[in-house]
């Protein structure tokens, strides 16, 4: 691949992620609308909102679960494109149907499309895998941050267009599903620009027969993993509880959710590009995930003191911080050991494993009460992942070596 065609994959991947995620973004700070009495276009019965809000959420992370390792294993046999096409043909599909079945009052049909985006949500993996594929050597961590990076851009702006949305037509009783149309516009683009600009960045190796699942990894790799789900599930516990919280608790409207996630994707944004490269000079990895997962886990345990939308979002901007950074240390750690051969199915791994995560942390919400929501904070905090060693601490980096 010469220089020309890696820099045209690289930006069109980034896109990608960037119009993808803006789905999310869009989407995610309108569903306790949907589920309220200030919508209801299910019509449903008021004691019914927040066991169908987690039913919602949950169908997704399944779909996500049994999606994530079959495509990543795909793309090992049949190239990474065409499975991150099929990926962004399904989760097209999936916002059709959403708008299709909150115009109809359809809730069926609403859960229907949700579990079609969550057996469509491989694309994010895979383009981590592609980004695997192409890093030259000792670039590993700057490539995958690039693709955190562009998560956040896309969250920040998806989020940023739900504030719009909901300041300029928040007074129309079905304002809630212009986000929807937002999304299947972003994803049918995403599918036009990885059609015409990426060119394949994994050739199978021929004469090897298909297995289409083969979990024969290594004993530290599969630690990496189980530390990488823990900290998935607290995530998703903080992730999905927060909506909730500030609608319940804080009597917070779309517009203002929006603006939550908005500073939490801004958070995002200037970790990755502003405290990473700084983190990167002078600590490894390796031996910083201990403190990382400590201070994330006081952070997430302060949000459950009941004070005000202010507060609430400075604990969670000041927190993000540590969370990207523990997330990355992870991810690059999972990347470096997995083999060449095996990289797609490691990479869809851990895609399903943040499916099930988030299909656990959903179960959690459905069995816990909403009267005392604030304490799912407290429970994320003891989650969160640690070494059992000890001596894994805080590497400080000579300042000569560098």
């Amino acid at each position: 691949m010469n220089n020309r065609t890696h820099a045209l994959t690289i930006a069109t991947l980034l896109l990608t992620v960037v119009t993808d995620i803006m789905g999310m973004g869009l989407v995610f700070p309108v569903l306790p609308t949907i589920f309220s009495g200030t919508s209801n276009p299910f019509q449903l019965p008021s004691n019914q909102f927040f066991l169908f809000y987690c039913i919602t959420m949950m169908i997704v992370p399944i779909g996500w679960s049994i999606s994530g390792i079959i495509m990543g294993r795909l793309s090992d046999f049949l190239g990474r494109k065409k499975v991150i096409l099929f990926s962004l043909i399904a989760s097209t599909l999936s916002y059709g149907l959403c708008i299709l079945g909150l115009n109809r009052g359809s809730l069926s049909l609403f859960i229907l499309a949700r579990l079609v985006i969550g057996l469509g949500s491989g694309s994010f993996s895979l383009v981590q895998t592609v980004m695997t594929d192409i890093a030259p050597e000792g670039k590993l961590g700057k490539y995958m941050g690039w693709v955190n990076a562009a998560s956040a851009i896309g969250f920040v702006m998806g989020a940023f267009l739900t504030m719009f949305f909901s300041y300029i037509y928040g007074s129309h009783h079905d304002h809630y599903i212009l986000p929807f149309y937002g999304g299947f516009s972003l994803c049918l683009l995403n599918t036009l620009l990885v059609y015409l600009c990426i060119q394949e960045t994994h050739q199978p190796s021929e004469g090897k027969s298909f297995k289409l699942f083969n979990f024969e990894i290594s004993k530290k790799l599969g630690y990496l993993l189980v530390l990488f789900t823990q900290l998935e599930i607290a995530w998703g516990i903080f992730l999905q509880t927060s909506p909730i919280m500030l609608d319940r608790i804080y009597f917070s409207n779309s517009y203002q959710i929006g603006l939550y996630y908005f500073v939490n994707g801004l958070c995002a944004m200037l970790s990755i590009f502003i405290v990473q490269p700084w983190f990167e000079r002078r600590f490894t990895y390796e031996s910083s995930t201990n403190v990382l997962a400590l201070i994330t886990a006081i952070f997430m345990s302060l949000l459950s003191i009941k004070t005000s939308y202010t507060v609430f979002t400075s604990i969670m901007f000041t927190m993000t911080f540590f969370e990207f950074l523990l997330f990355t240390s992870l991810l690059v750690q999972i990347s470096k050991t997995a083999s060449k051969d095996s990289k797609g199915m490691v990479m869809g791994m851990v895609s399903s494993l943040i499916g099930i995560s988030f299909l656990i942390s959903d179960i959690f919400m459905l069995v816990a009460s909403e009267s005392s929501i604030a304490q799912n904070f407290i429970f994320a905090a003891f989650i969160l992942p640690f070494y059992k060693n000890p001596n894994l601490i805080f590497n400080y980096k000579s300042l000569t070596t560098r």
